[in-house]
């Protein structure tokens, strides 16, 4: 696929839904997506994590679609909360992805995100979809088998790394 240089090798930084009808349908291999989950997390006025709830999964959805679009036979990773992945499911089965797996990102070091009620958050889920006929996961050498957990330490702001 011959992709416009505008895509290569390059970080876009832009409203996904305007920034991806510049790319070819089903030229996609991969989408993995960590969208706001509009807790009103401050994203320094680059992006409202504060819409009116009916707003954000018809956001959702019109990103979700042009995801659908983009993506030849491949995968498709969306992380979001724990609730929001009951709401994310049927959308992304009625675009027209097939749900594979719940998969769980567990960061040890993790910033214990706490909403009103309930335990710390160390953990954040994300859906695993499929789209047309994605190959199936073949695990590489040194690699057994995979997990459904993945155990990372998660990126932080106020990391500072030790010299030796």
């Amino acid at each position: 696929m011959n992709w416009p240089d505008d895509y290569l090798n390059k970080t876009i930084c832009g409203d996904c839904r305007k920034v991806m009808r510049g790319i070819p349908d089903g030229s996609v291999d991969l989408i993995l997506t960590d969208p706001p989950y509009n807790l009103g997390k401050n994203y320094g006025g680059f992006s409202s994590d504060r819409l009116p709830e009916k707003k954000y999964w018809k956001w959702m959805k019109e990103v979700m679609s042009e995801c659908y679009r983009v993506l030849g036979d491949g995968y498709c990773y969306v992380f979001n909360t724990d609730l929001g992945i009951f709401k994310l499911k049927p959308i992304m089965e009625k675009i027209g992805f097939t749900f594979r797996q719940l998969l769980i990102w567990y960061g040890k070091n993790g910033y214990g995100i706490r909403l009103k009620f309930g335990w710390a958050y160390r953990h954040e889920p994300f859906l695993m979809f499929t789209k047309g006929k994605a190959d199936p996961l073949i695990g590489g050498k040194g690699l057994r088998w995979y997990t459904s957990v993945f155990e990372y330490p998660r990126p932080q702001s106020n990391f500072r790394a030790r010299r030796p």
